[in-house]
């Protein structure tokens, strides 16, 4: 479902007492379209210091920000709804549990670790020059609305996303993607990327051994040391780690790909324009892929969140946050399945 909307049809069609009574459905509209009228009119009165993206040009919260009304309404209905539900739907996750509180999946448990990388100083102040142009062109509207009238600008979120991989990913950036000509010249560029280098290191470090422990961030931000807090994983004689790695943008994959091989890592890739003739040897390649021979590294993007099966992987880098937390449980569970042993 895309909205409010689509939840109270589905409350409907169950047969939901309280989604019978429209007076509620116009009341929930009536207050959202009250509080959104309310939150125009205090981003207007808040002008450019009270700008929402001016926190994301200085670096932190805003506090001239005007506060938004919407979001605890919608919060508000949200949770009612939820109660409504809660009687007749049952959600099953990765992580729902029986009577005793084990896995009801079954599965060895995940862990998830979350890598807080310190950008380089040319891509922070990349990023500020992006938030420092919406401002200008349009300082009252909340993020969620951004889209500029500047021919050849396209939308903040796009830019601001693609741009923490690489600003060169920028579709409105005027110097395009060159893959360097070897690693040495990558490591001294002026416009290497900490998060791509962060990545490469990751994938190499375990695709050189199988079971290794988990990495973290040093304190710098900089740089990758092993997480102490964790041990090695499981092996498998027969199945080698393999790893998918997750990118939202499709047209990012090139400078991805680029970068792994100059680290002699091959990788396979997979998207929504792959025809699907082609998609099958691709998912047979990866599967069978071990040690040194074919690619153990599958590069996913704008497909196979739902309904692939790709339980002979067992690392999963997100490099593209996804949207919702939905969205990233089905994106977890293309591994975290059966038959996954590690």
């Amino acid at each position: 479902f895309n909205g409010r909307q689509d939840l109270w049809v589905m409350g409907q069609l169950l047969g939901l007492p309280q989604f019978k009574d429209t007076a509620q459905l116009k009341d929930m509209n009536r207050e959202l379209a009250a509080a959104q009228r309310r939150d125009r009119k205090a981003q207007r009165e808040a002008g450019l210091e009270g700008s929402m993206l001016r926190g994301v040009f200085v670096g932190s919260h805003n506090p001239e920000a005007a506060q938004e009304e919407y979001l605890p309404v919608m919060k508000h209905w949200m949770g009612r709804m939820r109660e409504w539900f809660s009687p007749a739907v049952i959600l099953r996750t990765l992580d729902s549990t029986d009577n005793t509180g084990s896995k009801i999946l079954g599965l060895p448990p995940y862990h998830d670790h979350s890598l807080k990388i310190k950008l380089l100083d040319w891509e922070m102040e990349n990023l500020r020059n992006i938030a420092r142009g919406y401002i200008e062109d349009c300082p009252i509207v909340g993020m969620s609305k951004v889209r500029s009238t500047v021919p050849g600008r396209v939308n903040f979120y796009v830019e601001f996303r693609r741009s923490i991989l690489h600003p060169h990913m920028n579709p409105t950036e005027a110097q395009s993607w060159t893959k360097p000509k070897s690693l040495e010249e990558w490591n001294v560029s002026p416009i290497r990327s900490m998060k791509l280098d962060v990545l490469a290191k990751l994938l190499k470090y375990h695709l050189e051994s199988d079971g290794r422990q988990p990495l973290m961030m040093d304190e710098s931000g900089r740089d990758l040391v092993p997480n102490s807090a964790f041990k090695g994983g499981n092996t498998h004689p027969g199945e080698p780690d393999r790893i998918v790695v997750f990118s939202a943008f499709v047209t990012s994959n090139l400078a991805i790909v680029d970068i792994l091989d100059l680290h002699g890592i091959r990788a396979l890739e997979l998207n929504g324009q792959t025809p699907m003739k082609k998609r099958k040897s691709i998912l047979d390649d990866f599967r069978s892929s071990a040690g040194t021979k074919g690619a153990r590294v599958l590069i996913l993007s704008g497909v196979g969140t739902v309904g692939l099966n790709l339980a002979c992987a067992n690392i999963m880098v997100v490099v593209d946050t996804l949207w919702s937390e939905q969205d990233d449980r089905q994106l977890r569970g293309r591994i975290y399945r059966h038959p996954q042993d590690k």
